[in-house]
């Protein structure tokens, strides 16, 4: 009887984690074109319990790079871009931290936008 129970609460749990995810990923559609806000969500988001349950769909195989609309990869791709929308964040803490203890180091210093490389269909493999 208790292997059911066990089974019940963990299926309940599984539920409530997949629902969990399920608003977070609405949430992170939900910025839209505010790209701050949600390089920081993303940044602030790296570790938490909601990327470990994307984690958990994805799995420990490698990606599957040749089946672009399978529930999986569509997860792989998410987590993908997660990642570096949070890198740029980070980036501009780091610039700001280095110029407060080296500001000889920014003077003249000229900030321009360099423009990103074409997208490829699909993420390159992970991990």
């Amino acid at each position: 009887m208790l292997d059911v129970s066990e089974n019940l609460e963990s299926r309940i749990s599984d539920e409530a984690e997949d629902q969990a995810l399920a608003e977070w990923l609405e949430e992170l559609r939900s910025f839209g074109d505010d790209l701050p806000t949600l390089c920081r969500f993303s940044y602030e988001q790296k570790h938490s319990q909601n990327m470990r349950g994307l984690q958990k769909h994805i799995g420990d195989s490698p990606p599957e790079m040749g089946m672009a609309e399978s529930r999986r990869q569509n997860f792989i791709v998410t987590r993908h871009y997660i990642g570096p929308l949070g890198s740029h964040l980070k980036a501009a803490r780091i610039l700001i931290v280095a110029g407060l203890r080296m500001p000889d180091l920014f003077e003249n210093v000229t900030v321009g936008i360099c423009p990103s490389p074409k997208s490829h269909s699909l993420p390159p493999p992970t991990d």
